[in-house]
């Protein structure tokens, strides 16, 4: 079903709500084209280090795979890089929830887009934690 939806000042012909994209690193490709064909909603990016990217990352370490914060360089765990993958996204988690918590207005930028990651669709990503706090769906299920 189409309907007509204002964004940012400007109005789209969309027909779903928001969902994540993947952004990719090829000659040509355009993420707003992409994002228009799936929904008719325009994307914002939400990698790293623009201002909505995730603060933790999983690397590899001596003792295996471990999860950083941008902010601190901390090391926060360690394990087989599967579930320190969950971790980074259960760590982005109560960072955004806390948060939104001290500034409510703080996703409205985020309001209306398609968030584009590098991440892959279905793959754990912080931009469904965005999806999921801002309009209570997404793909990591219950925060």
């Amino acid at each position: 079903m189409k309907q007509h939806e204002t964004i940012n000042g400007k109005t789209y012909t969309v027909t779903s709500p928001p969902v994540g994209i993947q952004r990719k690193r090829v000659a040509g490709y355009d993420m707003q084209a992409e994002s228009m064909a799936i929904n008719g909603r325009p994307a914002k990016s939400v990698c790293r280090p623009h201002k909505w990217g995730n603060i933790y990352y999983v690397k590899e370490t001596a003792a295996g795979w471990g999860v950083c914060s941008t902010e601190d360089k901390e090391l926060y765990g360690q394990g087989n890089k599967a579930d320190m993958l969950g971790y980074c996204l259960f760590l982005f988690g109560d960072h955004a929830r806390m948060r939104l918590s001290k500034d409510p207005a703080w996703l409205e930028p985020l309001r209306g887009y398609n968030l584009a990651c590098f991440c892959g669709v279905g793959e754990p990503c912080h931009r469904d934690v965005y999806l999921e706090l801002l309009y209570g769906f997404g793909e990591v299920g219950e925060l």
